[in-house]
């Protein structure tokens, strides 16, 4: 849910501005989030592939295709368990774009295209948890209120009554315990509290995007923040096929818990951070890179057919 709203506040907000502003570009929006998402996505889908073959798993390709293509949930099983929230992620760039087309279009073209496209996204999420849009249209609206400072007293809240709501998130998600709050709140309480999270998470970004650090603690707490956020997608998406390589090589669960257990699972709970970080170097970092390659190749297939 954080991510839903963190990706419509920096990839919605600003679409929506750009879109006010009539700057928005959809050469440039397509190939900004397809490289965005692509290259960790493929560094996870070839590392699952690893995985597969040293336990022998039978290889799907159609569902390695499908979720290359974010359908996983949709028509697919997905590859990895973290990619379900891909497929939404990608589906909201995708109905965000068509919609911005269709605002802007100057010809019949953009608007044929842009209904077909809005069309697809509606039909995608007959399949998935359509209310997820509200989370991420969250994050989005609340970038148009970003104040000029800070409130503490709605950081806290916000921050406060956010926490509050994830045991509830979870007692309610039909997870393995003895109390389940959908027996005292009803089958629906689940969804309400995710809704009610992302709206308060995005009363909370909106609020300490404009908090300058100004302690050393904060200082320190923002550079390693910045760092480690650097390759959290890369993270997110290969730290379960590293886990079952690592796992592959000696690395079961402990049965005890003890100094020596402790040691370990942080020594292997390091190797996955270097082990992610190795693969962000050789993918994610050259985002930037790739982006700038086909944005030339645009650019030059343009002027030869100008000329």
């Amino acid at each position: 849910m954080i991510f839903f709203v963190l990706s419509g506040f920096l990839v919605g907000g600003k679409l929506i501005e750009r879109c006010q502003n009539r700057t928005f570009n959809l050469t440039q929006y397509t190939v900004d989030r397809s490289v965005r998402i692509m290259l960790p996505l493929i560094s996870a889908l070839l590392l699952q592939l690893i995985v597969e073959i040293v336990y022998d798993k039978p290889i799907e390709p159609l569902r390695i295709l499908g979720n290359l293509l974010s359908l996983q949930g949709i028509v697919v099983n997905s590859e990895i368990v973290v990619l379900w929230s891909l497929s939404y992620e990608v589906w909201f760039y995708i109905i965000a774009g068509a919609i911005a087309v269709w605002m802007l279009a100057k010809t019949k073209k953009q608007i044929i295209w842009s209904y077909i496209l809005i069309g697809t996204s509606f039909l995608v999420f007959s399949h998935l948890k359509a209310y997820y849009i509200f989370i991420w249209l969250t994050g989005a609206l609340v970038y148009r209120h970003i104040p000029i400072k800070s409130d503490t007293k709605k950081i806290i809240v916000s921050l406060l009554f956010s926490l509050m709501l994830i045991p509830l998130m979870q007692l309610s998600s039909g997870s393995r315990t003895s109390f389940h709050v959908t027996d005292i709140l009803g089958p629906h309480s689940h969804s309400i509290f995710e809704v009610a999270f992302g709206l308060l998470f995005g009363v909370f970004i909106s609020q300490i995007v404009v908090y300058s650090p100004r302690h050393k603690w904060s200082v320190t707490l923002n550079r390693i923040g910045t760092k480690l956020a650097a390759f959290s997608y890369t993270l997110y998406l290969v730290h379960l096929p590293l886990r079952d390589l690592m796992f592959y090589f000696g690395a079961e669960k402990a049965e005890v818990l003890n100094s020596y257990t402790i040691i370990l699972y942080f020594a292997f709970l390091l190797i996955g951070l270097f082990g992610s970080y190795l693969i962000y170097l050789i993918f994610e970092r050259n985002t930037k890179k790739v982006k700038g390659f086909i944005f030339n190749l645009i650019s030059q297939k343009r002027k030869d057919q100008q000329q």
